[in-house]
């Protein structure tokens, strides 16, 4: 196991319904129901945010790490963590934030799919919160880049390249809900689906989730 896998999992993601569906969009959204999404979207982007910050933070604290003060003669079991070991344990926290933030942004996506088809957002109001979710993917993968830069185990480098690839696909999410949004192009829907598709199977084998 990799320094960068992710040590838990969580609840397997619900597919969206939007630009799945023949049917046609459903009616315009019941009275309360636009402020339920706006308060459960809001919460989802401040996560993000959050998460986009941590993994930041991390990074620089990863990347300014010293080497301890030498052990005392108390013993072994009272020695301060090496430059390794703290190396290590920072990035399995940086494993464990990657991962909750390329699910955090799979979840965005589809929430905002799905409200924008129940017509709880405009076209507008719809493509600027995608922006935002779309600036910290852009965040995010120039962090991971800048990982690449320092000196990893193979098997480390290759997560976070796995990491990028993941990223890539959900900012192809991203990039093809807004050129369907802006021209009903049902070519851009179908990229959307099949990036959403890979990203999903890519992000339940990183975080370990069986269907």
């Amino acid at each position: 196991m990799n320094s960068l896998e992710p040590r838990s999992s969580v609840a397997i993601a619900p597919a969206p319904r939007s630009l799945t569906d023949p049917s046609p969009p459903g009616p315009t959204a019941e009275p309360g129901r636009s402020r339920l999404w706006t308060t459960a979207l809001a919460g989802t982007v401040v996560l993000a945010i959050g998460g986009s910050v941590l993994l930041t933070m991390l990074y620089h604290s990863f990347s300014a790490a010293k080497p301890p003060a030498a052990a005392a003669s108390t013993g072994e079991a009272n020695r301060p963590a090496n430059a390794s070991e703290v190396k290590d344990r920072s990035l399995e926290t940086m494993g464990n934030l990657t991962a909750a933030h390329l699910y955090q942004g799979y979840l965005n996506i589809g929430l905002l799919a799905d409200a924008r088809e129940s017509e709880v957002y405009t076209a507008a109001e719809a493509e600027k919160l995608l922006d935002s979710v779309a600036r910290m993917l852009d965040t995010v993968d120039r962090g991971l880049a800048r990982m690449l830069e320092d000196c990893l185990k193979e098997e480390d480098k290759e997560a976070v390249e796995h990491a990028r690839q993941l990223g890539g696909l959900l900012r192809t999410q991203a990039r093809e809900l807004r050129a369907y949004w802006q021209t009903g192009d049902k070519e851009h829907a179908d990229k959307f689906q099949k990036a959403r598709q890979e990203s999903w199977s890519g992000i339940q084998a990183v975080l370990g989730i069986e269907e």
